[in-house]
């Protein structure tokens, strides 16, 4: 994890479960608060969700409102061109209220975050 000039970068070191975004949302979240900052980007290329639709769900609706992460917060997911597997955490957080967007393009998601 590195903080960047306005914003938090994570980069998604194996495939995604429940346990593994539980854990990189709490770092990203003490991290955000740490160094006062409201953006993130997680790049999660070249690493897949392996969770079933039902986890994706219970993460956006149990574990993450566990964790505080202030929904005012801009959080970019960079997923590959053809990756599809992180598509349904973006609908459920959303839902939720969560200010997270999934992105294939890494200017498009920077400029979303305003840096």
């Amino acid at each position: 994890m590195i903080a960047q000039e306005g914003y938090i970068r994570v980069t998604a070191t194996t495939d995604i479960n429940r346990t593994i975004a539980a854990q990189m949302a709490d770092e990203t979240t003490r991290r955000l608060k740490a160094e006062n900052l409201e953006a993130a980007l997680i790049d999660v290329r070249s690493r897949r969700n392996v969770e079933f639709a039902s986890q994706n769900y219970h993460f956006a609706n149990a574990d993450v409102p566990a964790l505080s992460l202030r929904k005012t917060d801009r959080i970019a997911v960079l997923a590959d061109p053809d990756d599809d597997s992180h598509d349904f955490i973006e609908i459920v957080m959303r839902n939720t209220g969560y200010n997270l967007r999934i992105f294939r393009d890494e200017e498009e998601a920077l400029a979303w975050l305003k840096i």
